[in-house]
């Protein structure tokens, strides 16, 4: 199968469904399948790098306008001239290592294995990640980063692979789950809620901590809690 390679986080957006423009600086004829595989670099955390992601239709092509802005996850206008390639019909396969290349390259079809062609139901889906993907993502069981909730001064945390966020308040030595109906979850996950959390940096979490007498490693080889 013809594949390209795409640097994170596009390509996990594509694979996700929340990109459906790819831009490019080269226009192509080819149309249809086309296996989306993800950059060895650069990896952030919950993303695959380095692997085959999903197969798309690549349908047409067009010149890049405004308008593709939000369909391609992007701010800013790329260079003139730039191409729109508009994609549709993600289907996830199996990850499995690439050595990416410049261009269009080919893949060996035995190697691809579709495990969700988007008919899947949310709880299917659900297991196919928790299965699949999950376990290759980039720091997958791993503190991704660390935030602190401005008015409480709780100390939150989120891991790769772990739905539920972590908090841990003043004066107590133990991470607790968040449910989630609470605050924390819906501003994390949805940017509403009650409180503001400000992403800090690893160091200055772990100053919080110390300050708070908790022990090195401050719980971070905690066995997951799904």
């Amino acid at each position: 199968m013809k594949a390209i390679s795409i640097q994170n986080p596009f390509a996990h957006w594509i694979m996700t469904g929340e990109k459906t423009i790819e831009v490019r600086s080269w226009n192509t004829e080819h149309r249809g399948d086309l296996l989306i595989c993800s950059s060895a670099a650069p990896k952030i955390p919950a993303m695959i790098s380095g692997h085959a992601l999903c197969i798309v239709s690549l349908d047409k092509v067009t010149q890049f306008r405004k308008t593709h802005l939000e369909a391609a996850c992007m701010d800013e206008m790329p260079e003139s001239g730039s191409f729109a390639w508009h994609l549709s019909n993600v289907r996830i396969v199996k990850p499995f290592p690439v050595k990416g290349k410049l261009n269009f390259y080919y893949v060996d079809d035995e190697l691809i294995e579709v495990i969700d062609d988007g008919n899947l139901s949310p709880e299917e889906a659900d297991d196919v990640f928790m299965k699949y993907i999950a376990p290759v993502s980039y720091k997958y069981g791993k503190i991704g980063c660390y935030y602190l909730e401005k008015t409480s001064g709780d100390l939150i945390r989120w891991r790769v692979g772990q739905a539920s966020l972590e908090y841990m308040s003043k004066g107590t030595a133990e991470w607790k789950l968040t449910e989630p109906t609470s605050e924390y979850e819906k501003a994390f996950y949805d940017g509403e809620g009650n409180c503001e959390l400000e992403q800090i940096t690893d160091k200055k979490a772990h100053k919080i901590l110390d300050d708070w007498g908790v022990a090195s490693p401050y719980g971070e080889d905690d066995e997951i809690k799904l």
